[in-house]
């Protein structure tokens, strides 16, 4: 399966290098056998060289599943190099900022349900057939990886990198602990998540369809995290009655598509969910703006901690004193 797009280098021309958002990996816009692609040069080290054999074979699996992501025109599975279908600039991104921007609510949560029935159907249709084996992080999203990569993440990049590990509220490790333990208990079974399904991750090709990108981070997980994942999306700082509005009708979605037998379970796993995302939300932008210089994310800070805020007033989360003292922390180091 590693070799059936060999590339062919000598129909191979590069363009203009395109800027990324937080990823290490190089991209440069192209030629390939006189189509227009995206080449995407991997990260360094083995690592890099793995995360870009995962793609590949995640993306074809998906391609092959009907699910809408970018075409694959080539792999070399040594240097790690990919050749994919050039699907423009256009994100969705750009299409929800302007509708929000212009109060059209109610084409705002037209395109959300496009973007939710889609998910569902990739939940539906490439769950079955999927490899463990092509995962080059970890094959499962379970409480193991949700203490470790959500919850401590947090607790490293965005409180100790402002200089606090010493103001960290007494028992928050224990309770963020209690928090990710939850996830083994959700229900219903596994499915394929994206794990970073969010609206600069979704493409408009042509300015019309919508196409999933970044997906070599998927893997086996709670259904509903990609859905948090997109309306939790600081990026587009939805209403909250519409974030509500939509989490109820994607578990109506699921229940309807036979992926779980009551919407009632599919939102308390969503809840979860969203407060476990919404941490590494903030772990991330925190590393990226301070460690790695982006700035690009520090304006998406305050939203999420607006998120996260409003997430722990819930009535479930009110065991979580510490882990409040510890957003507030968090809140005044900015």
């Amino acid at each position: 399966m590693l070799s059936d797009r060999p590339i062919d280098y000598s129909r191979l021309s590069l363009g203009q290098v395109m800027e990324a958002d937080g990823s290490t990996r190089g991209f440069r816009r192209g030629r390939y056998k006189e189509m227009r692609c995206v080449v995407v040069e991997p990260s360094s080290g083995p690592l890099g060289v793995a995360e870009a054999r995962s793609a590949y074979l995640i993306g074809t699996h998906l391609h092959s599943s009907s699910v809408p992501v970018p075409a694959i025109y080539g792999f070399d599975p040594q240097r790690g190099l990919l050749i994919f279908e050039d699907c423009g600039d256009t994100r969705f991104h750009d299409r929800a900022g302007f509708l929000l921007n212009q109060g059209d609510i109610r084409a705002l949560e037209y395109e959300y349900t496009l973007v939710l029935e889609l998910l569902v159907q990739m939940e539906l249709k490439a769950t079955s057939g999927f490899s463990p084996s092509w995962c080059y992080d970890t094959p499962v999203y379970d409480s193991d990886f949700a203490f470790e990569r959500e919850c401590l993440y947090f607790l490293r990049h965005f409180l100790a990198e402002g200089g606090h590990e010493d103001r960290w509220p007494p028992g928050v490790e224990e309770e963020l602990m209690d928090l990710a333990g939850r996830v083994d208990a959700l229900a219903p079974a596994p499915v394929l998540i994206h794990r970073d399904f969010q609206s600069r991750n979704l493409m408009l090709r042509n300015e019309q369809s919508l196409v999933f990108i970044d997906f070599q981070g998927a893997r086996l997980g709670p259904l509903g995290y990609d859905a948090a994942s997109l309306l939790m999306d600081p990026y587009v700082n939805l209403p909250w009655e519409t974030r509500w509005e939509m989490a109820g009708l994607f578990s109506a979605m699921a229940v309807d598509k036979g992926l779980a037998a009551r919407e009632s379970e599919v939102m308390d796993s969503f809840y979860t969910l969203a407060l476990l995302r919404n941490l590494q939300v903030l772990g991330a932008f925190s590393f990226l703006s301070r460690k790695r210089g982006r700035s690009f994310f520090k304006d998406y800070i305050p939203p999420a901690l607006s998120g996260l805020n409003r997430l722990l007033a819930e009535e479930r989360f009110s065991g979580y004193d510490n882990l409040r003292k510890a957003v507030n922390t968090g809140e005044s180091a900015l």
